[in-house]
């Protein structure tokens, strides 16, 4: 199985664990030390949490201030049912129910009331802070000092800090037990027993190092975690083992780090295990061993990246190209960055990688043809077609003169999908066919799979669904055979969309919803809005206007996010045909005023005229039934010159435009507004469209 599939896979199953314990008795689940938070928990958190949101299953997450940038953006602070409780320092009643409890633990045979100037002494040293009241009950008991006895309390010389009293515990530990804490606090804090005689035999044979730990259980520095034979331990506080590791030599922590790493690589390679990539990293990434760090970071960024485990593959892969040197190597790492980017919706991040690509003077000619098919895949995407258009010539004659025709016809069809979108079906259908041939020639499946899909969309996109449907199904099984999620995603969107379009229903919020699943999976926010805009259009057609209304009120969100200016475009229209059905017509107004600007900017010729539809039926619903006349008569000459047609939705809207128009005219007044209509450019259309609705 794929690593994205058994990530998927694994999610799924506890996911499901969960659901089923949690139908025979509310379940609590306490995380504790949130700060320090791995991407992929952090991930498989966030998914859980949302997952089960209407069951009886509480998260229980202990953290303090984020200080790692991942978790700067709230993720779970922001879903409805999350309540932040946030703690501060003991009061003085709260201080000694603390301390009393804590001396009946170390102290049983003792009873009686906690005497006030132990209290009082404890918290001006402490300030309420409950781990350090605690470790310093435990310093006590550690010096044979007994707090309940007022003899004693005189005696009592308390560390000034809590960074003072943990080493002043460790220095009262033998010194086995201090090098075993030490040795152990480079591994983290969760350990294994094993990994410590493994990676520094000097502690001694195994059954000296369990002495030693379970002595350090016994005095709560490291309590046992998970008995044997997995035999491991954990420091009881975050606090202890930050002292511990602090308290090593830098050059010492980094030879430590090494070792351990190298352990784990020798017994990783002997037993087959690829699981331990991240933590291998991790090691070499501590230690001054350069060579090692970028072997790691390419192998954890790697299989991060194939897994949509992303903010662990930027993290890897920002560390990996501060050590190279080779500008080969530094492309190659910025494509890998850049994809990522784009992945996640943060175009002009992608932007500025695929362009550092393309700055770098010492790359072979294909590998910047490669930069410049990657830019010109983001810039389709934002809208900005004449730059990616010159993007894709550039880079197809590069190919050309390299005689790599496999390429040329990836760049072909890749140009046709940028006059797809420009809604030159003409032209999109010429290069999208040329590179199809080219394709199936060198049997290369994946510019196949894209072919078939965007020459389904054209046909689709001219109202042809019938014709489109076999293109992406033959799309889709290509992509299952090649473990192209993101491809099947896709495919399975636009199968929601032929079902969509033939009035099947119950099929098309199947295909959607798995669609959107998937997309959920990976993170992918470009197409995760568009499968939220179709649910949109399935609830429209429907009649369910204010589901629709919130679905592609949260695609726009993202869309803007993005800088995705076709998406914003489509989102607005929508929104704009939703607020006609409500009669809201001032709101649709808006919405269509400001998708047709932008369409118009950008050159998307199909939605200027779902537009200057929305603007008819908007003028109609205010009673300026002549203005509506010119207006849809614009529309249909355009989309006849570009040779569209029209979604259910916006034809429906057509034609009961045009209906009511006719039925408010007189034959003459009909005839004279739909000539005059029908005579308008483009542009004299735009700018009429966009007048005030009064005249």
């Amino acid at each position: 199985m794929a690593p994205k599939d058994r990530k998927g896979a694994l999610h799924a199953l506890l996911e499901d664990c969960l659901k089923t314990a949690a139908q025979d008795q509310p379940l609590l689940i306490v995380i504790e030390d949130l700060h320090w938070i791995d991407a992929l928990s952090h991930d498989l958190l966030d998914e859980l949490a949302r997952a089960t949101t209407n069951l009886s299953i509480c998260f229980l997450l202990a953290y303090r201030p984020p200080e790692l940038a991942r978790l700067m953006v709230p993720r779970l602070e922001s879903l409805p049912a999350f309540t932040k409780i946030e703690l501060s320092e003991l009061t003085a009643a709260e201080a000694e129910q603390s301390i009393r409890a804590k001396l009946t633990q170390l102290y049983p045979a003792r009873s009686g009331a906690v005497p006030p100037a132990l209290v009082t002494k404890l918290m001006a040293r402490t300030q309420g802070n409950p781990f350090f009241l605690e470790e310093l009950l435990n310093f006590l008991r550690d010096r044979g000092l007994d707090p309940l006895n007022p003899a004693d309390l005189d005696k009592i010389e308390l560390p000034d800090s809590l960074h003072s009293l943990i080493l002043s515990r460790i220095d009262q530990l033998t010194e086995g037990q201090k090098m075993t804490l030490r040795v152990a606090s480079v591994v983290g804090r969760l350990f294994r027993a094993d990994w410590l005689t493994g990676y520094y035999p000097s502690l001694g044979n195994f059954a000296q190092v369990k002495a030693n730990l379970h002595q350090l259980h016994t005095l709560d520095i490291t309590p046992l975690d998970t008995p044997e034979p997995e035999l491991a331990y954990l420091f009881r506080h975050i606090v202890t083992h930050e002292v511990t590791y602090e308290s090593l030599p830098f050059a010492t922590r980094a030879r430590l780090h090494e070792q351990l790493a190298a352990y784990l690589e020798q017994a990783a390679e002997s037993q087959q295990v690829t699981s331990r990539l991240d933590t291998i990293a991790h090691h070499y990434g501590h230690s001054h061993n350069t060579a090692k760090q970028r072997e790691y970071f390419q192998k954890a960024g790697d299989a991060s990246q194939a897994a949509f485990a992303n903010d662990a593959a930027l993290d890897y892969f920002t560390r990996l190209l501060a050590l190279l040197t080779e500008q080969e190597e530094q492309l190659e790492v910025l494509l890998k960055l850049g994809a990522i980017q784009e992945l996640t919706g943060q175009w002009g991040d992608a932007e500025g990688y695929y362009r550092a690509g393309l700055a770098l003077t010492q790359t072979t000619p294909a590998a910047k043809a490669r930069c410049q098919q990657a830019l010109a895949s983001l810039l389709q995407k934002r809208g900005d077609f004449g730059e990616a258009l010159t993007c894709l010539a550039q880079a197809q004659a590069t190919w050309a003169m390299l005689g790599n025709q496999t390429a040329v016809g990836h760049t072909a069809v890749e140009m046709g999908g940028v006059y797809w979108r420009k809604g030159e079906y003409g032209q999109a259908r010429h290069h999208i066919e040329e590179g199809l041939a080219l394709a199936r020639s060198a049997n290369d499946q994946r510019v196949m799979t894209l072919a078939l899909n965007l020459l389904g969309n054209v046909l689709f996109t001219q109202g042809d669904p019938v014709g489109a449907r076999p293109l992406y199904e033959e799309s889709l099984a290509l992509r299952r055979q090649l473990g192209d999620q993101r491809g099947i995603a896709d495919s399975l969107n636009n199968l929601g969309a032929v079902a969509l379009k033939q009035g099947d229903y119950p099929l098309a919020q199947a295909l959607f919803e798995e669609s959107l699943a998937l997309k959920r999976e990976m993170g992918d926010k470009p197409n995760i809005s568009i499968a939220l805009n179709n649910l949109g259009v399935l609830a429209s057609q429907q009649g369910n206007h204010a589901a629709a209304q919130a679905l592609y009120e949260e695609s726009l969100a993202l869309k803007s996010g993005m800088d995705d200016k076709p998406g914003i475009v489509l989102a607005k229209s929508n929104l704009g045909l939703v607020a006609v059905a409500q009669q809201q017509y001032p709101q649709a107004h808006r919405w269509h005023s400001e998708s047709l600007i932008l369409a118009h900017a950008i050159g998307d010729k199909l939605h200027i005229v779902y537009n200057l539809v929305g603007m008819a039926a908007v003028a109609l619903g205010v009673g300026n039934a002549l203005r509506a006349a010119r207006v849809v008569a614009t529309a249909e000459t355009l989309l006849n010159n570009i040779q569209g047609a029209l979604e259910p939705l916006i034809r429906n809207q057509f034609e009961q435009t045009l209906a009511a128009t006719q039925a408010a005219l007189a034959p003459e007044a009909f005839a004279e507004a739909w000539a005059a209509g029908g005579q308008l450019s483009l542009e004299e259309a735009v700018t009429y469209a966009l007048e005030e609705l009064t005249e």
